[in-house]
């Protein structure tokens, strides 16, 4: 399924929640050892321990993927990732760590990360899962967007006229709710007041169980097949901005 973000260069990150259990950022980092193992270059760590604050862990590996985790939550986020490396009898170039692919080939990815990471947080066998969280974070020029984050932003400044200098907004709204599951969704839009700034977009997507799920990898798999479609959709959606021409006829009848 191609989709507006990978025409936008959007970045994924994928999270779950989970009943609590609370241990140390030494026991955490102790039960991520086998992801830490795998990352190694010429004898060196390959990764950077960002944060590790009582009971919250963070570390950031060198292909891109951030991993966090605490009491009630594992995270994993793709993030671009460069280096300066030295150049014989010049100035050094900047190398790119990082795979730089298409949103809908990163979030499998980012998920299957997200499973390993689960599978070996501690007292995995006595924990469930209630929510599942996508993200998809863009940084583009306003005059691309797709057209239906251009109609938001457009009905948001009808106040004022249009949104002229920086601002930022942030909404949850309900988009779904099944006998077993409740979908909503938070949406940032981000501008700061310099011209040449970038608009950043967020989405995070999120499925709540009614019955939570075990961590178990079937489980897993099922559960974030299913909400990776959802969020997909629901993003498609957001381009196409129906939503928002549904509003306008309605205060026009009005």
């Amino acid at each position: 399924m191609s989709s507006w973000c990978d025409k936008l260069g959007s970045t994924p990150a994928a999270g779950v929640t989970l009943s609590t259990h609370f241990v140390t950022a030494l026991r955490l980092l102790d039960a991520f050892a086998p992801i830490l193992d795998l990352h190694e270059e010429r004898t060196r760590a390959a990764f950077t321990v960002d944060e590790a604050d009582n009971f919250s862990v963070t570390f950031n590996t060198n292909d891109g993927y951030k991993y966090g985790a605490d009491h009630r939550r594992v995270h994993v986020t793709f993030n671009h990732r460069m280096r300066a490396k030295n150049v014989s009898g010049g100035a050094p170039i900047m190398e790119m760590l990082s795979e730089p692919l298409p949103y809908t080939q990163l979030l499998p990815k980012t998920l299957a990360k997200l499973t390993e990471a689960a599978l070996l947080i501690p007292k995995r066998e006595s924990r469930t899962i209630s929510r599942v969280g996508i993200v998809s974070t863009t940084v583009v020029s306003e005059d691309i967007v797709p057209p239906g984050i251009a109609r938001m932003l457009s009905w948001m400044g009808k106040p004022w006229g249009k949104l002229t200098d920086g601002f930022s907004i942030q909404l949850t709204a309900e988009i779904d709710r099944k006998p077993g599951w409740t979908d909503r969704c938070a949406h940032t839009l981000l501008r700061t007041e310099h011209a040449e700034d970038l608009l950043t977009l967020v989405f995070d997507f999120q499925r709540t169980y009614n019955i939570e799920k075990p961590v178990q990898q079937a489980a897993m798999s099922e559960i974030f097949g299913e909400t990776e479609r959802a969020a997909l959709r629901y993003f498609e959606d957001l381009a196409e901005g129906n939503r928002f021409d549904e509003i306008d006829v309605g205060h026009k009848a009005g």
